[in-house]
């Protein structure tokens, strides 16, 4: 998965499908976050060629190998893949809370939420003055239905899950998605 990852957000930034985002978001979620044991903090590295095995990479007190390393570099990668920039605009590829500041266009986006324990997020622009470009958010092929408000407002969704839902506009401070 750590490779995969690596593979995912290269082929993301020359391609830019959405598709390349909803794998690296179940990747994420199935098998980065999922690999740790919330109570002792030991990982397991999953092997997916023998269903129901396990193989013992480490020790909890005395050893600490090579693959242990890469697992572990895993979870100081969360914010790597949430936000891209191109020409046209910027990306907002998974819902984790965050901040980003894009210095060429003095704006920063906020993200508040408790995804996947709750389905929303908010996003709140900080801009120096206001700033014409595109918000691109990804919307989930695992999707059902997808509700956008921009500063109270419903915004009209036309595009279909796996894909990604296009905003532009003149972004000013305290604007909210």
């Amino acid at each position: 998965t750590y490779n995969m990852l690596k593979l995912s957000r290269h082929l993301f930034c020359w391609t830019g499908d959405s598709s390349i985002a909803d794998y690296y978001e179940r990747a994420l979620y199935n098998h980065i976050l999922g690999q740790q044991d919330p109570e002792t903090g030991m990982v397991t590295y999953f092997l997916p060629l023998l269903s129901g095995s396990h193989k013992l990479y480490s020790t909890k007190e005395n050893s600490f190998w090579c693959c242990v390393g890469s697992g572990f570099e895993n979870h100081a990668k969360y914010g790597e893949a949430i936000y891209y920039h191109n020409n046209q605009g910027i990306y907002v590829n998974l819902f984790i809370p965050s901040q980003v500041t894009w210095k060429e266009k003095g704006l920063t986006l906020l993200q508040e939420t408790e995804f996947p324990k709750e389905e929303t997020t908010l996003l709140t622009i900080r801009a120096e003055k206001p700033v014409r470009t595109t918000v691109y958010l990804r919307y989930p092929s695992w999707s059902k239905k997808a509700e956008v408000l921009v500063n109270g407002k419903k915004v009209a969704v036309k595009q279909k899950p796996g894909s990604y839902i296009a905003i532009t506009r003149d972004w000013k401070d305290n604007d909210r998605i």
